[in-house]
């Protein structure tokens, strides 16, 4: 969002560089970092994001919502290995899916839930909730969005070997099990 917060500032710029953005990009990945939108929690702060949003849909851009459950990135205020970590979850995937319905078209729901092991990383998450927090997600972001496409976004996993493995058996689990997801980014 640090383009589109320069480009708030100043109107002469904003012009210029949404020129140049729209004729060079037709997709922009917008940052939904937890700590960063909501400090204190209740407290949302998605004014950014909703500018970035509103550029890239008159523009045409479409856009990918950048994670909505990544253990890097939560919230100090977020309690471990507590059962009010899924309601906060929920909550946090149910306001931003619906509060940018139609605008942003992509969600990366779970980002890097496999460790460099193979294996699912802890995170308060699978601690709470357990295993299945990666299936959830994915159906809360579903039924807060039923037309966005849905992405599990991991590193390390482009190339052949264990963790590519993990992930593979990972989306074709989400697949078996009928879990709304549309696609696998690699890093």
């Amino acid at each position: 969002c640090n383009f589109f917060k320069a480009a708030r500032s100043d109107d002469t710029w904003q012009l210029k560089y949404r020129r140049l953005f729209s004729d060079l990009f037709n997709f922009a990945t917008i940052g939904f970092y937890w700590p960063a939108y909501e400090r204190e929690k209740g407290k949302p702060r998605d004014s950014e994001a909703e500018y970035a949003a509103s550029i890239c849909r008159d523009l045409g851009i479409t856009t990918k919502g950048h994670p909505l459950a990544w253990t890097n990135q939560s919230p100090k205020w977020l309690p471990e290995n507590d059962s009010e970590v899924m309601k906060l979850q929920l909550g946090r995937i149910e306001r931003e899916m619906k509060q940018f319905k139609g605008k942003i078209q992509i969600w990366d729901v779970v980002n890097e839930a496999v460790n460099d092991r193979a294996k699912v990383r802890r995170t308060p998450w699978l601690s709470t909730i357990g295993p299945d927090y990666i299936e959830m997600a994915f159906r809360w972001a579903h039924e807060a969005d039923p037309d966005a496409l849905l992405f599990y976004n991991d590193y390390g996993a482009s190339d052949m070997g264990g963790k590519s493995l993990a992930v593979y058996d990972l989306a074709r689990a989400l697949i078996d099990a009928q879990v709304p997801i549309h696609g696998v980014g690699l890093q």
